[in-house]
């Protein structure tokens, strides 16, 4: 495949399945969760599904061996009740976990005061530039501010329950302007 994709849906829609066989890398792995999120079954070494909480052979087949790789996806390719399986399972765990609407939860909760009583910190909203000279927002936990810099952070504060607020969030996180 060459050149810029504007719709990677045809692709997915003509393979069977995806491989990440990664030995390194930190962080939730953008190719399996797309994959995953068109009901492609993905094969992935320990290190490829770290800290994304997936299960072996619920929503993902776990191989770090090369023969153990060879054998995860002839049973995989194999095997239409495992296949179906991890296809639906891998739609509901990005659906649940990634998606739009399960960051948007995720931002309501920590932009109130609800997670206060759960032990979590209190965070402000501070606007900071990116490597590409753009405004972003990042979540600053209040117990780091001090001094001068808090007079700083609180003027840099963005109110939650502005629709604008949400709707700049938004654009940033989507990459929408």
């Amino acid at each position: 495949m060459q050149d810029l994709q504007r719709d990677v849906r045809p692709f997915f829609d003509s393979v069977k399945l995806s491989v990440a066989p990664l030995r390194f890398g930190a962080g939730v792995k953008g190719k399996i969760n797309q994959s995953m999120a068109f009901g492609v079954p993905v094969v992935a070494t320990s290190l490829a599904v770290e800290g994304m909480d997936l299960t072996d052979h619920e929503n993902i087949l776990v191989a770090d061996e090369p023969e153990d790789c060879a054998r995860a996806l002839i049973e995989l390719y194999e095997s239409e009740e495992l296949w179906n399986r991890l296809s639906e399972n891998g739609i509901r765990e990005t659906r649940a976990s990634y998606s739009t609407d399960a960051a948007s939860k995720t931002l309501e909760f920590l932009f109130s005061d609800d997670h206060l009583g759960s032990g979590g910190q209190s965070v402000s909203v501070k606007a900071a530039t990116n490597c590409h000279g753009s405004e972003k927002l990042n979540l600053v936990p209040r117990s780091e501010q001090h001094g001068a810099d808090q007079k700083n952070q609180r003027e840099n504060q963005r109110e939650p329950q502005s629709p604008f607020f949400w709707a700049r969030l938004r654009s940033d996180f989507m990459g929408n302007e």
